[in-house]
């Protein structure tokens, strides 16, 4: 099920509820330039109160389970990040897993992912045999350009559609391609366009 929302900093505050209505986690699904990693780590800063208590995690293909939960030196830095948020539970916590379809969440987070899912339900790592229990009063907001392929993955997120924007694209577009601004404009015409013959609402 898919909820739609308009990207703008103007309804940022309907993001906070959406994400606080949502028991754990959120999925925002979007194309690129359409502000959803804006959106995320916003709507984390609004649940987390402070971005000493964010941790943004960028997804690649390279990102391994060493990095994010059991390495030969110690925990990972997801692992890590859990088990601050245990010892300050009187502290709410946010964790961004942004652009998850860019890497394998499966594979980089191993039997963690699933207790982020299911906060409060014990599991052993697969590397250093410790049990491992996700906070409570942690939250996990992940976004994605298109729905990740693990079924399993995106069925236990809401899934929050971020539909582009042509202002938060006009905006990337100045800052990473200056002199293709024009872009905007001609997305902007084709969705109007869109609309009026009943395409796009």
């Amino acid at each position: 099920h898919y909820k739609r929302i308009q990207a703008g900093e103007k309804t940022r505050d309907s993001r906070a509820e959406t994400v606080e209505l949502a028991k754990s986690n959120i999925l925002m699904l979007g194309p690129t330039g359409c502000g959803k990693t804006y959106l995320a780590r916003h709507l984390a800063l609004h649940v987390a109160g402070h971005d000493d208590r964010l941790l943004v995690v960028r997804s690649h293909p390279e990102l391994s389970y060493a990095d994010l939960v059991d390495g030969p030196s110690g925990p990972g830095i997801v692992r890590a990040f859990c088990e601050r948020a245990h010892e300050e539970p009187q502290r709410r916590f946010a964790l961004v897993l942004d652009e998850l379809d860019r890497g394998d969440p499966a594979r980089a987070l191993g039997e963690v992912l699933g207790a982020l899912v299911e906060r409060g339900r014990r599991v052993r790592l697969g590397r250093s045999h410790d049990l491992f229990v996700a906070p409570r009063n942690l939250k996990v907001i992940a976004t994605a350009r298109e729905l990740p392929h693990d079924p399993a993955l995106w069925g236990r997120f809401p899934v929050v559609e971020v539909p582009g924007d042509p202002e938060v694209l006009r905006r990337f577009l100045a800052a990473r391609r200056p002199g293709f601004e024009w872009i905007a404009d001609l997305y902007r015409a084709l969705n109007q366009r869109l609309r009026e013959i009943g395409l796009l609402k």
